[in-house]
């Protein structure tokens, strides 16, 4: 069998502090964004991440005043444009 060996840069892909959790939102969603980019700048070979939302279907009063949808498209426009940004600025938008 082959034996698993310690890699602190995994590590550091999950590892985040409280302003990195606030830009991106404080949400579950913006903590998966915070992980995708990580991932993307740890520099190992990652080329592409899914990243699930979840929580999407409003086929029953979809034309009604609907403050939950309203929240999820905030909190996802909010992670999902920092994370773009911050791809951007790390020149990994374009290779990702």
């Amino acid at each position: 069998a082959r034996k698993l060996m310690y890699n602190p840069a995994v590590d550091r892909i999950f590892a985040f502090d409280q302003n990195e959790r606030n830009r991106y939102g404080n949400t579950a969603f913006g903590n998966a964004c915070i992980t995708a980019r990580n991932l993307f700048r740890a520099n190992m070979g990652t080329r592409f991440v899914q990243i699930t939302f979840g929580g999407w279907d409003h086929h029953v009063n979809i034309y009604q005043a609907n403050a939950n949808l309203q929240a999820m498209t905030r909190q996802l426009d909010n992670a999902l444009g920092v994370l773009l940004a911050d791809l951007k600025t790390d020149g990994l938008l374009e290779e990702t």
